[in-house]
């Protein structure tokens, strides 16, 4: 979604009372992965609840998410991995490199600052034939490379995070994971139960708190 103006930005920093600098030419960003640079509002890794965040974020990404992907792709062999269930569709697999590329993104945005991507990749659902076992193989490629970044935000208290992103990150993720879920579940005739089989936000909350305690 692009920004035309950064009048936006003007308005939500004067609702927070803060006063905003260096106000970027929203024109030329093509998605919202952008940041606020308030005076009073900006987060460093000495927050707690920015580093509580982090590892939520994480846990939820690779506890959370990434069972789920597995646990689905089981269920596929290679050729309903690719169907289109119509032709306007986008195949389960196309719908999981989208996710791996704004994967790839992110962690490309904070391993090198000033990382400009290229626009368009709200259409980017590819089918490129891989197996289901390639393709978890590829899924857990960018999601440790992710969890890495994420490391190595909370070991360095110097670094700004940038949680408009992180969060765009998870929400995005979730939602076409859901989109996943129902279609396998769907062509596949299996109810997984997740949440019944522990894949809830009570497990979550322990295994982040287990982490974080002390």
């Amino acid at each position: 979604m692009a920004y035309n103006d950064s009048q936006r930005r003007h308005n939500l920093c004067a609702a927070n009372g803060q006063k905003c600098d260096n106000i970027p030419d929203m024109s030329s960003m093509s998605e919202s992965m952008w940041k606020i640079s308030c005076k009073e509002g900006a987060v460093s890794m000495t927050d707690k609840t920015t580093n509580l965040f982090l590892h939520i974020s994480e846990h939820r990404v690779v506890d959370f998410y990434l069972p789920k992907v597995r646990r689905c792709l089981d269920s596929l062999n290679t050729q309903q991995l690719w169907e289109h269930e119509t032709h306007e569709a986008n195949s389960v697999g196309g719908i999981l490199l989208h996710i791996c590329e704004q994967f790839d993104r992110h962690t490309a945005r904070y391993n090198q600052v000033g990382t400009v991507t290229i626009a368009g990749i709200e259409d980017y659902f590819p089918d490129m034939e891989l197996s289901p076992e390639e393709l978890v193989a590829k899924i857990e490629e960018t999601f440790t490379a992710w969890q890495r970044v994420i490391h190595e935000l909370l070991s360095d208290e110097s670094r700004v995070v940038d949680l408009f992103s992180i969060y765009h990150l998870i929400e995005h993720t979730s939602y076409h994971l859901g989109q996943i879920v129902d279609r396998v579940q769907r062509r596949t005739g299996e109810s997984f139960q997740f949440v019944q089989k522990g894949l809830n936000e009570r497990s979550l909350r322990a295994i982040v708190e287990d982490e974080t305690a002390g």
